[in-house]
């Protein structure tokens, strides 16, 4: 079976209509969710938050992003796969084989 864009578009747009009710901050939706579907990297405030890097959180996170915080882990831990995220490993490894 063949994957289309319009398939892709929808499951991306119901994976940023999640973290829209979840109170992820918008300017993190498309990237969190272009990792999620595809694996696709994202800056380092999002590599931080799910490599489970408390420190390097803090360090990169604007603003906005600080008072998502909890909001984005919650999206985390109740929608997205446990493989995709947790540890740097977890990470280095969901970039190479999500959407595959």
């Amino acid at each position: 079976m063949s994957v289309t864009t319009t398939d892709i578009r929808a499951e991306l747009d119901a994976l940023v209509g999640k973290m829209d009710r979840r109170g992820v901050p918008n300017h993190l939706r498309y990237g969190l969710a272009g990792y999620i579907l595809c694996g696709r990297p994202v800056g380092g405030f999002l590599t931080a938050v799910l490599s489970n890097d408390l420190e390097g959180t803090i360090l990169r996170a604007d603003t906005d992003s600080m008072v998502g915080l909890r909001q984005l882990v919650l999206f985390l831990h109740g929608e997205a796969p446990a493989t995709s995220w947790g540890s740097p490993e977890k990470v280095e490894r969901w970039k190479g084989t999500a959407g595959q």
